[in-house]
């Protein structure tokens, strides 16, 4: 961790912090107030309306689907909480494939996600202005390996059913689409 550029100090309404902790518990109110005001800008009417679930039968995900997504994945990335790189999936693929595998057949059957794979770390990145100003930093969502291939294979089987409802004038915008 010796690499890591810490945020020094930041610029409050009322004065700088000046110990780490300050910086976290400065960053998390500006982000928590940020998203609250974004989330009640963008709430409509509809989406507090009931609706009926259809029941519907979920294929299980087999083998081969976790291990066609698990070759697809890119090294070299930022692993999550749970510090499981891209790289050991890869290689540990022949001996976790069935218990992934079991894994997510488990949370497509309970319609739950295990808790650990709702844990991210966020990284604050310096974008441009005073590096001062909290404002002035981007947050990514460092996420669990394991949960971004979960989601990938949802991703890959939802995609077509999704593309083939839309209507002919959003053609232009579906992925594959010239412009």
């Amino acid at each position: 961790m010796t690499h890591r550029n810490w945020i020094g100090k930041l610029k409050k309404e009322y004065g700088e912090t000046k110990t780490r902790q300050d910086v976290i518990n400065h960053a998390t109110e500006f982000y928590k107030e940020l998203y609250k005001k974004y989330s009640e800008t963008n709430e409509t009417e509809d989406s507090h309306k009931d609706f009926e679930e259809e029941e519907e039968t979920v294929k299980p995900i087999d083998e081969c689907e976790v291990l066609e997504h698990l070759k697809k994945l890119k090294t070299e990335k930022s692993p999550g909480p749970d510090n499981i790189t891209n790289e050991i999936l890869k290689i540990g693929a022949p001996l976790l494939l069935s218990h992934l595998t079991q894994v997510f057949n488990l949370s497509l059957k309970t319609e739950e996600v295990p808790k650990q794979w709702c844990n991210s770390d966020i990284v604050l990145l310096y974008k441009k202005g005073d590096p001062l100003d909290i404002g002035n930093y981007r947050p990514i969502s460092l996420l669990p390996s394991i949960y971004k291939l979960f989601t990938t294979i949802l991703l890959s089987r939802i995609t077509p059913i999704i593309d083939a409802s839309q209507p002919i004038e959003q053609a232009g915008f579906a992925q594959g689409s010239q412009q």
